[in-house]
C-alpha cells in the first residue's frame, strides 16, 4: 500500500512508514491518497466515504519540514491556471489523530476569488513536493527529509515488520501443535515448540533494539526542543531591545519635531517683527522725503505772502486724505482790480488741488482744499497787476 502521509509504497501490514516515520496504525487501507501523484484523485474501487485529499482535511494535512518549509510551500501554491494566490494563516487547530497543531490557511486571488481552507503540518519529517489537488506550484519544492533519519525509520519499520511476521509464524505453529493426534506428531510438536521458543527469544531482542531506537528519538526530540526554546528566547530578547531602540528613536524624533516647530514659530515671529519694522521704516522714509521737500520749498521763494495786497492766511496746510471742506482765505486787493492764477508742482500728479469759492470778489475770498492722495503739493499764486508771486504747501497725510 501507499503511505497516506508521504505517498511512498510500504508493506500493507506496516505500523509505521519507513520513509516519513509517521504512524500508520489501524487506518483503513481501502484508500490512500498519494501526495506525489499529480492529480491526487481517488482511483477506481476506492472507498469514497473514507476519501481524504492531502491538504484539504485537518487529519490529512500537507507535510512540511519546519516553519520555513511551510512558508515556502504556501507562498508557491497557486491556482490550477498558475494565477497567484495571497494566503493568510487563519488559525492553528489541534488534530487528535496526529496529536499536533495544524495550521489553517485561506487565500484570495487577484480577481477576488476565495480559496481554502488548506491545512499544513509543519512538524512532519519532510515537505511534500507536489501541489494540493486543484492547485499548482509556481516552482519546485525540494523535500527537506533527512536521509539519515530515513535509514533509521527504515530499519525501525523492518524490525516492526519482522515482529509481525514472527507473530504470524507463532500463530501457525500453535495451530499445528493443537492439531497433532499421534505420538510422533507430539514429538515433532515438542521440537517445534523449542524452535518457537528460540524465535520468541529473538523477537524479544529485536524489541529491545526497537526500545533503544525510540529512546534515541525521544532524546533527540528533547534536545531539539531545548535548542528551539533557547533560540526563541534569544530572538525575544533581540526583539525587546529593538523595540526599546525604536521607542528611543521615536522620542528623539518627537523632540526634534517639537524643536523644529519652535524654530519655525520663532522665525515667523522674527519675520513679523521685520515686516513691522519695514512698514515703519517706509513710513519714516516717506516722512523724511516730505521733510526734505518741505525744507526745499520753504528755502526758496515767498511762502504765503507776496505783498500787503496779495497773500493767504495760511502758508503750510496739513490735511488728511479723507478730510473734506478744508478752507483757507486769499487776499487780493488792488485799486483798479486784477485777476489771480495758480500753478501746481509737481505738474503731473498732485496730492491736492484748490478751488476758488467765488469767481469775483472785492478784497478777499475763500479757497477749498481738495485732497487726492498722500504727498506734498506746492501751489504758486500770481496776478495780472504786478510781478508779485507767493506759494503755499499742502501736505496730505
Amino acid at each position: 500500500m501507499k503511505c497516506v502521509f508521504c505517498g511512498q509504497m510500504i508493506p500493507s501490514d506496516s505500523d509505521f512508514c519507513q520513509y516519513c516515520g509517521e504512524k500508520i496504525g489501524n487506518r483503513p487501507s481501502t484508500l490512500s491518497i498519494n501526495p506525489m501523484d499529480t492529480d491526487n484523485k481517488p482511483k477506481e474501487g476506492d472507498d469514497i466515504e473514507n476519501h481524504s485529499i492531502v491538504g484539504l482535511d485537518l487529519d490529512n494535512p500537507v507535510p512540511a519540514g519546519g516553519i520555513d518549509a511551510e512558508e515556502e510551500y504556501i507562498s508557491k501554491l497557486n491556482t490550477i491556471d498558475g494565477n497567484h494566490i495571497s494566503w493568510v494563516r487563519v488559525c492553528s487547530l489541534y488534530s487528535e489523530k496526529l496529536g499536533v497543531m495544524i495550521d489553517k490557511y485561506e487565500g484570495e486571488d487577484e480577481e477576488g476569488n476565495q480559496y481554502g481552507p488548506v491545512y499544513i503540518n509543519m512538524y512532519a519529517f519532510h515537505t511534500m513536493s507536489n501541489p494540493v489537488q486543484g492547485f499548482s506550484l509556481s516552482s519546485e519544492i525540494k523535500s527537506t527529509f533527512d536521509p539519515s533519519t530515513r535509514i533509521l525509520i527504515s530499519e525501525f519499520n523492518n524490525i516492526l515488520n519482522s515482529i509481525a511476521t514472527e507473530k504470524k509464524d507463532v500463530k501457525k505453529v500453535s495451530k499445528k501443535k493443537s492439531s497433532s493426534k499421534t505420538n510422533t506428531r507430539e514429538k515433532d510438536g515438542a521440537l517445534q515448540e523449542n524452535h518457537d521458543q528460540c524465535k520468541i527469544t529473538s523477537l524479544n531482542k529485536k524489541r529491545h533494539i526497537f526500545d533503544c531506537i525510540i529512546s534515541v528519538f525521544l532524546v533527540a526530540f528533547i534536545i531539539l526542543t531545548i535548542v528551539l526554546f533557547i533560540k526563541n528566547k534569544t530572538l525575544k530578547n533581540e526583539l525587546h531591545n529593538t523595540e526599546q531602540l525604536l521607542s528611543s528613536a521615536q522620542v528623539e524624533i518627537e523632540r526634534l519635531e517639537k524643536s523644529e516647530i519652535e524654530k519655525d514659530n520663532r522665525i515667523n515671529s522674527l519675520l513679523t517683527e521685520k515686516n513691522i519694522l519695514d512698514v515703519n521704516f517706509d513710513k519714516a522714509k516717506v516722512k523724511a522725503d516730505y521733510f526734505d521737500d518741505i525744507v526745499k520749498e520753504l528755502a526758496t521763494g515767498n511762502v504765503g505772502y507776496a505783498s500787503s495786497h496779495f497773500y493767504t492766511n495760511e502758508s503750510v496746510i496739513v490735511v488728511d486724505k479723507n478730510e473734506r471742506n478744508r478752507k483757507i482765505t486769499l487776499t487780493a486787493n488792488w485799486a483798479y482790480g486784477g485777476s489771480v492764477s495758480v500753478s501746481y508742482k509737481p505738474l503731473i500728479i498732485n496730492s491736492a488741488k484748490i478751488k476758488f469759492d467765488k469767481n469775483n470778489w472785492n478784497t478777499s475770498t475763500t479757497l477749498t482744499i481738495i485732497p487726492i492722495s498722500k504727498g506734498i503739493t506746492t501751489v504758486t499764486f500770481s496776478n495780472s497787476v504786478d510781478s508779485g508771486t507767493f506759494k503755499i504747501l499742502i501736505i496730505v497725510t
